[in-house]
């Protein structure tokens, strides 16, 4: 056999009795586990866990993961303003490059600007954006989608079309926005991005990018308001913070404190019910 020994034998075997006596339903589980204390719990690690446990095998926080590739084409379509929300509907055509036989007709970069869920899978075709992001391969079976941290996806952030274009788009809205100083701008942006207001710090930094990119340009400061390449720019430095790409949790109000942690904090004890415990990143 493979493998090592489980963190939490006695959690599992916990787990295994009530999945018997709860009548093997699936659903009334995973019901269970996600209303946890430890399922709830926030991303950030104390530095007194993260001293005593730093590989996080007693479960003492949650971890940082990134958005999957589709969730990424969906919040740059929504953070640029672009998203259409319309349910149900045929099919896009899918976005894809070179010729492939069976492909069928290629779609819209932007997909029509629906949600990734519309886009038509083709087995020899796919969007080389979401291909990038571990989106699976239709040619292929796949059990579990790999999550891969690879320099090809921090080019295509960089590069793709796609998010140049959506970069492009978010910025030709913001010249309109209303704001009458560059501060203001730099933080409705991020806050459209991130779903929170940047601290005096990340201000700080995001004029500091906006100055360089200005000089880059030759954009003198009386202009910076009305020049759609600089807020483009600044666009897709956003699209490009981790922030964006991963998802973060605050801590859940009921979970235990990390630096307490057991093997008994694994223990699945229900917390009560209460509207959106952790903070869901957009």
């Amino acid at each position: 056999m493979t493998g090592g020994r489980p963190s939490h034998p006695e959690l599992l075997d916990f787990l295994a009795d009530r999945f018997v006596t709860e009548g093997w339903s699936v659903k009334s589980m995973i019901r269970y586990i996600a209303l946890s204390r430890t399922y709830q719990m926030g991303t950030t690690a104390s530095a007194m866990a993260s001293a005593r446990d730093p590989g996080n095998r007693l479960l003492q926080h949650q971890a940082v993961r990134r958005l999957p590739a589709e969730s990424i084409r969906d919040a740059i379509l929504d953070t640029s303003g672009d998203l259409d929300r319309t349910m149900f509907g045929p099919s896009i055509d899918v976005y894809y490059v070179g010729k492939t036989d069976g492909g069928g007709p290629v779609g819209p970069l932007d997909g029509n600007r629906r949600r990734s869920v519309y886009q038509a899978v083709r087995r020899n075709a796919q969007n080389p954006f979401l291909k990038v992001f571990d989106s699976p391969e239709p040619s292929t079976t796949r059990g579990r989608r790999d999550a891969t941290n690879i320099p090809a996806q921090s080019l295509a952030m960089l590069n793709a079309p796609f998010v140049v274009s959506q970069s492009e788009r978010w910025a030709n809205r913001v010249l309109a926005d209303g704001s009458v100083a560059p501060e203001d701008r730099v933080t409705r942006m991020f806050r459209r991005a991130t779903g929170r207001v940047p601290d005096g710090l990340e201000t700080d930094l995001l004029m500091s990018s906006l100055t360089g990119l200005a000089k880059s340009r030759g954009t003198p400061e009386s202009e910076w308001m009305q020049d759609p390449d600089l807020w483009k720019d600044l666009a897709q430095t956003l699209f490009n913070l981790k922030e964006f790409l991963y998802l973060r949790w605050s801590p859940c109000p009921f979970a235990p404190e990390p630096a307490t942690a057991s093997r008994a904090a694994g223990c699945c004890r229900n917390a009560r019910r209460a509207s959106a415990p952790w903070h869901w990143r957009p």
